[in-house]
């Protein structure tokens, strides 16, 4: 009786666990791929360039505007590297947080048995 019980319970986990395997695939892999920091971000640079008047754009010259622009392109470049990374991890978190519910339930349905 007790090597018939092992053999459920190993089953049981084998089976959760390639379950589980393959929602981490669909939903892109899990955090082992995102690196342990986000990108760094300089919010107060970000602000000041975002917080220009219109009457500070309108008496730049060319260049200056052509280079404002620039710099605006390269921060919404970098703020989507960090949402990027924040969407993976928080994905990454749901991941883990069906397996979790889902290692409960099985042991919730092997409890009852």
């Amino acid at each position: 009786m007790k090597g018939l019980k092992d053999k459920n319970a190993s089953s049981t986990s084998v089976s959760s666990q390639s379950k589980d395997r393959d929602r981490r695939k669909r939903r892109g892999g899990g955090n082992d791929e995102l690196p342990p920091n986000p990108p760094p971000l300089d919010l107060p640079a970000i602000h000041h360039l975002c917080s220009t008047t219109e009457t500070a754009l309108q008496n730049m010259t060319d260049g200056e505007l052509h280079t404002h622009v620039k710099r605006l392109e390269e921060m919404t470049k970098k703020t989507g590297e960090v949402l990027e990374y924040w969407v993976r991890r928080r994905d990454a978190a749901m991941g883990e947080k069906e397996m979790f519910e889902s290692v409960v339930g099985d042991l919730v349905k092997h409890a009852r048995r």
